[in-house]
């Protein structure tokens, strides 16, 4: 539904694949804000999968 990336990344390879899937991608967020909870809200989401790595 959505790729978040992790605050201050340029992962080119996330946003070329979110631009090709026409996938919304989020970039600079604070996931625990009431504004990035409520953005997510209309996704309707069952699941959230959290992956961080480099």
């Amino acid at each position: 539904m959505f790729i978040c990336v992790r605050r201050g990344s340029d992962d080119k390879i996330l946003a070329k694949f979110a631009a090709d899937y026409g996938i919304e991608l989020f970039r600079d967020c604070d996931i625990n804000s009431p504004k990035f909870l409520a953005m997510i809200t209309k996704f309707n989401c069952d699941i959230f999968v959290s992956m961080s790595f480099d």
